[in-house]
């Protein structure tokens, strides 16, 4: 009608640029505002977590100016670039052509050839997962998400018409009316389900990938670190400036009756290939006996006899991923006492150096070539037949002569550690929730437009007969078909995108198995189907409340 009356495409093209503007900037404030409350609750959330797990008091979140300038730049920025292709199209439709009823064959001639182009996309990205490339992993999975969504708007309409029929159970003639609103329109609903798709799969990718590396550091802190006491300083972020003892401490730990094997951990700073690297030293005789690794391919214990032979060590995965190092090769480390060349031994990983790149090697190189002589860590096991509360009050008898170090026994510790793990899945949780909030907003704008654009339908069954029941129900059932096609393509989006999370972290080096995220697939559902009632609420209660006259006049 603009276009009939005189207007011209620059006009109807700053028409949806400025009104994208001005839903940017608010967007953009609103946006700002509710992560400035998540990042304080967060913080305020995590300060008693830090504290217990490693005894330091963390501030509050710190906001720059460039965050402030980033978040405005991306927000009114990437919501203004949206609007430029449908604000060309808007202004290249002459009068004639907006007012021709076939605007719906060419959606879905566009929608077809989109479609062939995300599927060939979803086929293209499954391609990095057979490289090992953490990069093409990474980019094969957003890759795959955005052939995902062109692929989901073509096949909404198939999937609509299977899944109704259980709806129709229940909804009875008004889920026959929503499947029929529903496949009228399918550019609306593929928007919806797509948006949809996109919060749902983005829950259930961030918890595949949070289960997933809980469940490594679980099988970690079970492997490493099993002795039965662990004499650890207050603050426990190895490679940050620990206080440690000489070897003195040790020594009385070993002569406390009922103690066996006492092995300690001491600590270096080195250089490799111009970065840093935390050097771990350990004592190759004893360390087993206390402690283990979980190991890579082709590594095993025999790497930890092996420091005793010379200029050996071992890598984290980490390190060895980043260095491109196998079993038997040449690093070269800049010590204190100058370049020295050392050989692999083995590439593995415990609990301590799951999260930097870290080496170990034998105490006797760690003195040699880095002057490093005291303990940081003490493990020790109790001998069999020993009584536990007298052999620990010995133990605390001793460290209490050093009060830098706390007194675990290691099931307790693992306990602690266990709750810290759980307490920071918790607000993983929160987080994750908030990812869902677009996709309960996209349902409850498109069931509000839906109703605003049927007005008039919505009258004419009510002048026919339909009660405010039956209308209230149709909303319902259509707001629940879109949720649960949504969600459907959520979970299978989410769980590949989740899956090439942990594979890209383990092409970083970190080695842990991919966790199937049944609860967070039940979340998901229960999320969806919620969503889908939540979102009708609204609309349905407008569409009740119509009046029939009125309505009927509507044009």
């Amino acid at each position: 009608m603009l276009r009939a009356v005189g207007a011209r495409r620059g006009t109807i093209m700053r028409l949806f640029l400025a009104e994208s503007l001005f839903q940017g900037i608010l967007g953009t404030g609103l946006g700002i505002v509710a992560g400035w409350a998540m990042a304080w609750g967060y913080f305020m959330a995590m300060a008693p977590i830090v504290e217990s797990f490693i005894h330091i008091q963390i501030g509050g979140p710190v906001f720059t100016p460039a965050t402030w300038v980033t978040s405005i730049l991306l927000g009114v920025g990437v919501t203004v670039a949206a609007a430029v292709l449908p604000a060309r199209a808007a202004g290249r439709v002459t009068p004639l052509e907006a007012m021709r009823p076939q605007l719906g064959e060419v959606y879905e001639r566009r929608v077809g050839r989109r479609a062939w182009i995300g599927a060939g996309l979803v086929v293209a990205s499954l391609f990095g997962l057979t490289t090992g490339s953490s990069n093409l992993i990474g980019f094969g999975a957003v890759v795959f998400l955005i052939g995902f969504a062109m692929v989901a708007p073509a096949v909404v309409n198939p999937i609509a018409e299977w899944a109704s029929h259980p709806l129709e159970v229940l909804f009875s003639r008004e889920g026959a009316i929503a499947r029929s609103n529903l496949q009228r329109n399918p550019g609306r609903s593929g928007i919806t389900v797509t948006a949809v798709m996109l919060g749902l799969a983005s829950i259930v990718a961030t918890i595949s990938m949070v289960t997933s590396i809980f469940a490594g550091f679980t099988s970690y802190l079970d492997k490493s670190l099993s002795s039965d006491y662990l004499l650890i300083p207050q603050s426990i972020i190895l490679g940050q400036g620990n206080v440690a003892a000489g070897p003195q401490f040790a020594a009385q730990v070993r002569a406390v009756p009922g103690i066996g094997a006492v092995s300690t951990l001491r600590l270096a700073q080195a250089s490799s290939d111009g970065g840093d690297v935390q050097v771990f030293g350990i004592d190759p005789e004893t360390y087993l006996s206390v402690a283990d690794f979980d190991w890579n391919t082709g590594s095993s214990d025999a790497a930890v006899t092996l420091l005793d032979s010379g200029r050996w060590l071992i890598a984290n995965g980490i390190y060895a991923t980043q260095h491109n190092l196998e079993v038997g090769q040449a690093v070269l480390l800049d010590t204190p006492n100058g370049q020295r060349t050392y050989h692999l031994a083995g590439i593995g990983n415990d609990y301590l150096n799951a999260k930097l790149s870290t080496l170990y090697t034998s105490q006797a190189n760690l003195e040699r070539d880095f002057n490093a002589t005291s303990d940081v860590l003490v493990m020790a096991n109790r001998t069999a037949g020993a009584d536990a509360d007298t052999t620990r009050a010995l133990l605390a008898k001793v460290v209490a002569d050093y009060p830098a170090f706390r007194l675990y026994e290691s099931e307790s510790w693992r306990a602690e550690q266990m709750k810290t793990f759980d307490s920071t899945i918790v607000i993983f949780d929160v987080l994750v929730a908030a990812l869902a909030l677009p996709s309960l907003l996209a349902l409850v704008n498109t069931l509000a437009i839906s109703v605003l654009a049927r007005t008039r339908e919505i009258g004419m069954l009510r002048a026919v007969g339909a009660t405010r029941r039956q209308i209230r129900r149709m909303v319902m059932a259509e707001s629940l078909l879109l949720s649960v096609i949504g969600t459907g393509f959520g979970a299978i989006a989410g769980l590949w995108l989740g899956y090439a999370l942990v594979a890209a972290m383990r092409g970083l080096g970190w080695e842990m198995p991919y966790e199937f995220p049944w609860s967070g697939l039940t979340a998901t559902v229960v999320v969806g189907v919620t969503f889908g009632v939540l979102a009708a609420l609204g609309p349905a209660r407008s569409a009740a409340k119509l009046d029939v006259v009125a309505a009927l006049h509507q044009e």
